[in-house]
């Protein structure tokens, strides 16, 4: 200990500069994906189907108009009785072709098995796998009827190279789900059991990745299906694999400000190259008229598009309208690329901060917070977020950026007001005090806040005064021996994210005082 003590005394005045260099290689823009897919229709009365279709179809032509104008992709996704209708609906067809361009027309079901013409019942959750696979038959065989029927496609492969991912509530057990998929040639699995994450940590993974049988949020390497996450239904904040998610447009764009953070802190320091995923789903019946879902989507639309497509981020251009099949093919291009890399992998059934893929601050600061407003104050781009009750909310909270390829020192007192403020550093979570007439601004992004509103993070910050330095070392030793049971200077303590503060958490602390 006494040695270990010494080691820290003598450290140099180093900040922690960034995560070692991966690989020579830049991210592409994060990958907007947005699902659109249809939900079972039997428990709809049989005489009012045919309505719902047509009102789900007309629906559906609205998305892709809406999409189309702003050079968005849709992800499109059905079960087999609304492609009954379809099939029977040749006026339809050139719709069917428009949704082809996202590059899938996928198969999606819950429990329901086909019996006859538009007979489809429910299976018990327990029913036995061989009449999960004729479910199954039933569904694929239907979606593949109608691009044969509609787009001319007879071939085996050709069909599952267009429906191409899927999405099953049977069986329910992951690994038979997910080796299903591989005997009928699916290479996507489609977002849902991801969501697990949220519960954990209040955002979706951002990551595509090869999902385990026996733990879906973690990576098999020789998983046969590829998943590409992103939020439930937009619009909504509603339970959904039992979980409470907020997917409403002030939650919605500050996680894409989450992730925009996690972005550019990979292509500026990480360095690895990976494929960042955003985006959410939708059912028919939620873009019908009067649905909230429906009148969220073109403004998110237009907000993505106005500040992230239409203008660069620290000169990138950090956003890109994309679907699953990108993204998979995207991630197969960086998997080849980078044999032995993990693009994504959680592997708790809990929240362990020690385990935690991302920027541990960006969380911090984001997580249920409320997107406000947006300004430019010269090459500057500030984001206002109303900060969350968990963090000592509300107050405003500002996300800023460059927009062009160089950092830069602004005066944000306009918007930010006279005196000091604290700028927190995405990737440190380091918070020192600054004037709001003389603001550095990285290209990786700053968090700025009010002077009282710093966190205690576990960054070696031991006396809260936004830096890491060697004042931070005799604040760090009265911690570990017991003599300052301070919550907050304990929490900056643990900087090995384990929830204690004991002699595992000095190498760590070393490592940060004096740099990587």
């Amino acid at each position: 200990m006494k040695v270990r003590l010494s080691l820290l005394r003598n450290a140099p005045l180093l900040l922690l500069a960034g995560l070692p260099m991966a690989a020579a290689d830049e991210s592409p823009p994060v990958q907007i994906i947005m699902d659109l897919h249809m939900d079972p229709m039997n428990a709809i009365p049989l005489q009012m189907r045919p309505q719902v279709y047509q009102n789900w179809r007309d629906a559906a032509t609205w998305y892709m108009d809406a999409s189309d104008a702003r050079g968005a992709k849709l992800t499109f996704l059905s079960v087999g009785e609304y492609m009954e209708y379809t099939l029977a609906d040749p006026a339809s067809w050139p719709l069917l072709k428009r949704l082809a361009a996202g590059g899938s027309i996928g198969t999606h079901s819950h429990l329901e098995k086909k019996y006859g013409t538009h007979d489809w019942r429910n299976l018990p959750p327990n029913a036995p796998l061989q009449v999960i696979i004729e479910m199954w038959n039933d569904h694929v065989g239907a979606v593949d009827a109608v691009l044969t029927a509609a787009l001319g496609i007879n071939d085996p492969k050709e069909l599952r190279a267009l429906n191409n991912i899927r999405g099953s509530h049977l069986p329910s057990d992951d690994t038979q789900r997910i080796e299903l998929m591989r005997q009928f040639g699916f290479t996507m699995h489609q977002q849902g059991p991801d969501e697990q994450f949220f519960a954990y940590f209040k955002h979706h993974p951002m990551n595509p990745y090869r999902p385990s049988g026996s733990h879906f949020l973690t990576h098999d390497p020789n998983g046969p299906v590829i998943d590409s996450p992103f939020g439930p239904v937009l619009g909504r904040n509603d339970v959904h694999f039992g979980i409470q998610q907020d997917m409403r447009l002030p939650a919605m764009k500050t996680r894409f400000l989450l992730c925009l953070f996690n972005w550019l802190d990979d292509v500026f320091v990480a360095k690895t190259g990976r494929v960042w995923d955003y985006g959410w789903g939708a059912h028919g019946s939620d873009i019908v008229p009067g649905q909230p879902t429906r009148a969220a989507v073109e403004p998110m639309l237009d907000w993505l598009k106005q500040n992230f497509v239409d203008q660069t981020v620290s000169g990138r251009q950090a956003l890109a309208f994309s679907s699953a099949r990108t993204s998979r093919d995207l991630y197969l291009a960086w998997e080849a690329a980078h044999p032995g890399s993990v693009s994504f992998s959680y592997p708790d059934t809990k929240t362990n901060w020690a385990l935690y893929p991302y920027l541990l601050p960006v969380a911090r600061y984001l997580v249920d917070g409320q997107y406000d407003s947006g300004v430019s104050v010269g090459s500057v781009r500030l984001h206002k977020v109303i900060a969350a009750p968990g963090i000592g909310g509300p107050y405003d909270l500002y996300v800023a950026y460059p927009s062009g390829a160089s950092p830069i020192v602004a005066d944000l007192s306009s918007v930010l007001g006279p005196g000091p403020i604290v700028a927190a550093n995405p990737h440190t979570g380091l918070a020192p005090p600054v004037a709001t007439n003389q603001v550095a601004v990285p290209v990786t992004g700053v968090l700025l806040l009010p002077l009282s509103k710093r966190l205690a993070l576990p960054n070696g910050d031991v006396n809260l005064d936004g830096y890491l330095n060697n004042f931070d070392i005799d604040p760090f030793v009265a911690v570990l021996t017991g003599q300052d049971p301070d919550p907050n200077h304990r929490a900056a303590a643990d900087v090995n994210r384990d929830g204690v503060v004991d002699n595992f958490d000095i190498d760590p602390f070393v490592k940060l005082l004096t740099g990587p």
